[in-house]
């Protein structure tokens, strides 16, 4: 009996072992090494094919994260049910591909097996390998362990996991679970990195140890390559190397390039105005014999250089001469796309977003509704495949709401802006399916009906005849204004948020004062349906605080406003200027040369745009004049508004954190409030406006939301299904 269990208990610890070096070691031992290679997908010139029919693949893709609202992208908060529905939306959209950027929990590779089994037109997948944002924003350059021995290690468990061979425990970069279902069959290929620091690709090539290229069996680099693209090399042919060692399967592989890090070469003096300081030319890793499947290009297109033709050197001149004589500039971006196809040898993909967001980061471009998302989407396919392109990726499939952007990211507690939805945050809105705060339904649909509204909402009965009632959810603060004839009048609505600076009055363009009885932060005009608008006082500016020297050269901290002011200002954001090189080279050196030229502000790249102008229409997607930008809607004797909260300078509403006083804190400090100050008059009255407190709970870390696809999603799937 000793002994059977000794070797019943020897026997389980072997399996146990074995086990452990399968599916978490990834170990294996090449029993087959002369077996035929399996090939899936190939590349034909400059296409993507399917390899058992040779037929062309021109990639309708959508790119899918783990991100739901309230919840952060590392907990993986989706489960199984929930990505096959999402497949089953995309697929009926017309899409044929997803991409995700990084290896996935196990739920949601189940899900693509499920929803795939026995389905005739499968969704294809690109499975990306990413490196941690600390590494690649790091202080070490990218032959490090931490980037490329991460990128190496997290190569082969991508293969291993779409072969249903591998096991995963908790960590912090990518999914984790127990992976058995063999996807690979429908993967088309592996796509190294999402983006890359521009500052760790320049530091890397700079290293003088690492300058020896690289030859391996299934990619090389030539003469020109620089280290960074050797290392990339490196990886790629690694990854190739351990699949058809392993599972006798080659799959396309491609990395990621942007234009703020592509082959192109400015002129040094427009480069070091665009900070274009490194390049990556993918021309530069070219596949080796062994190579089976086949490699291709990707391209991230969300931002680029306009008139970028202008600015390149006389030698990159020269060298695309005969390509930049074919391409025409007045196509789309200028003509970067057409340059790009006919530049590269290999096929190209891309990647590109329009965002629904209230806020834009450009002074040259508008908000857009979610039709318009949806026009601009198909629009860019039509110009991507026209220009010969294999297709491209939307990104994203879902709104992303712990996405930051350069110009907000100052005003919101990060860590916790999965908690709320900022609609001026253009990162944040770039889905073509939506959170919506609510658990079935949302709390307020700005549509001019109050059916929505009760009397508990209730918080202003004022003597002028008005009564004011106030919401609040994962979006923004809701108001609700009745009163006789409220389109043909001019009211007020002081909100006191910080109960520390403001002002007790407003002179109006028409030089009339209106009072309130305590001092106000932000004043909401109500005017009409044109002239609507959100103002704030100038000590709860935040524009100014955070970009006024970016935009005139001017301190904030010493041009303060006056202790005594009284001055509302349009609520503003900062976006950056038209980009004119030339014009701002010249004025720059003027000053260098002891100049002041008349038009200084030039100089500066940024400026504020005035987003506090609310837009008219009908919220309701239900209705046929929706329009997803609405801010206010009148209906007969009342009005509903919409406040989105970064514009009342939360935080954090979901602990009903806003910024605290600025000239206090010299920038942003968040402090909690439990109740904020609002009333409503009308100018010429006479008595101030009274002002009422209203209670502010927040909502912790519970965010009830319902899905909902945009009227973007629609209008894609008109296009792509018809050309299914």
């Amino acid at each position: 009996m000793k002994k059977f269990v000794i070797g019943s208990t020897a026997a389980a610890l072997f399996i146990l072992g074995v086990l452990y070096a399968v599916f978490i070691k990834g170990i294996y031992i090449d029993l087959h090494h002369d077996s035929a290679v399996r090939i899936d997908f190939t590349v034909a010139g400059t296409e993507l094919c399917v390899a058992d029919s040779g037929e062309a693949l021109v990639i309708k893709g959508v790119d899918l994260s783990a991100s739901v609202a309230g919840h952060y992208l590392g907990e993986f908060a989706a489960d199984q049910e929930t990505y096959q529905r999402w497949l089953e939306n995309v697929w009926e959209m017309g899409a044929n591909t997803v991409r995700v950027y990084t290896i996935m929990d196990d739920d949601f590779y189940n899900a693509f097996y499920a929803f795939n089994s026995g389905k005739e037109t499968p969704l294809y997948l690109i499975q990306g390998i990413r490196v941690s944002e600390a590494a690649n924003y790091g202080f070490e350059d990218a032959s490090a362990d931490a980037f490329l021995g991460q990128l190496k290690a997290d190569a082969k468990r991508a293969v291993d996991v779409i072969h249903g061979k591998c096991v995963i425990e908790l960590n912090d970069a990518e999914g984790s679970g127990v992976y058995l279902k063999d996807i690979s069959r429908w993967v088309i290929g592996y796509q190294v990195g999402d983006e890359w620091s521009a500052e760790t690709v320049a530091y890397t090539d700079h290293n003088q140890v690492l300058r020896n290229g690289y030859q391996g069996e299934y990619f090389v680099t030539t003469e020109e390559a620089t280290n960074f693209e050797s290392i990339l090399a490196q990886v790629m042919d690694q990854l190739v190397k351990y699949e058809t060692d392993k599972y006798k399967c080659q799959r396309l592989v491609s990395f990621v390039c942007d234009p703020t890090i592509d082959f192109l070469e400015y002129e040094q003096q427009y480069a070091q105005m665009l900070a274009k300081f490194c390049h990556l030319d993918p021309e530069h890793i070219q596949p080796a014999e062994k190579l089976e499947s086949g490699y291709f290009a990707t391209y991230r297109v969300f931002r680029f250089c306009d008139r970028f033709m202008d600015y390149l050197s006389e030698t990159q001149k020269l060298e695309l001469a005969d390509i930049m004589a074919a391409v025409d500039p007045a196509s789309r971006y200028d003509g970067y796309l057409e340059l790009l196809k006919r530049y590269h040898t290999m096929p190209v993909v891309a990647g590109f977003q329009y965002s629904t967001a209230r806020g834009k980061t450009k002074s040259d471009e508008s908000a857009l509704t979610e039709r318009q998302q949806g026009e601009n989407i198909v629009q860019m396919y039509e110009d991507l495949v026209s220009a010969g392109w294999s297709g491209g990726f939307i990104s994203t499939w879902q709104d992303t709401w712990e996405q930051k952007t350069w110009n907000t990211a100052f005003a919101s507690v990060l860590p916790e802006n999965s908690l709320w939805h900022d609609l001026q945050t253009a990162g944040q809105n770039c889905g073509i399916m939506a959170f919506v705060p609510g658990e079935d339904e949302a709390v307020c649909v700005v549509d001019g009906d109050d059916s929505e509204w009760s009397k508990e909402d209730q918080v202003v009965d004022s003597p002028e005849g008005f009564a004011l009632s106030v919401k609040y959810d994962a979006e923004g603060i809701y108001l609700l204004i009745q009163g006789e004839e409220l389109s043909d009048r001019r009211l007020y609505v002081p909100i006191d948020t910080l109960q520390e600076r403001g002002a007790a009055v407003y002179s109006d363009e028409d030089g009339k004062d209106i009072f309130f009885d305590r001092e106000a932060d932000f004043l909401l005009c109500v005017d009409g349906e044109t002239d609507s608008r959100l103002l704030v006082h100038e000590f709860s500016d935040a524009a100014r605080i955070n970009f006024m020297e970016e935009v005139d050269g001017r301190n904030p901290f010493i041009h303060t406003p006056r202790d005594d002011s009284s001055v509302f200002y349009e609520s503003r954001m900062v976006v950056e200027k038209p980009l004119d090189l030339e014009r701002r080279i010249d004025l720059r050196l003027q000053m260098a040369a002891g100049w002041i030229p008349d038009d200084i502000l030039d100089v500066y790249s940024l400026e504020f745009y005035d987003t506090g102008h609310l837009v008219h229409g009908n919220g309701n997607p239900q209705s046929p004049e929706y329009h997803s930008l609405t801010d206010i809607c009148f209906g007969e004797d009342r009005v509903e508004i919409r406040l989105p909260w970064l514009m009342l300078n939360f935080s954090n509403p979901s602990a009903m954190q806003i910024h605290g006083d600025y000239y206090d804190y010299y920038g942003v400090k968040s402090q909690e409030i439990t109740q904020l100050w609002i009333g409503v008059g009308e100018e010429g009255a006479a008595s101030p406006v009274s002002m009422q407190p209203v209670s502010m709970k927040g909502w912790g870390r519970a965010v009830p939301c319902h899905e909902r696809l945009k009227e973007s999603y629609y209008i894609i799937q008109d296009k792509w299904r018809e050309d299914k």
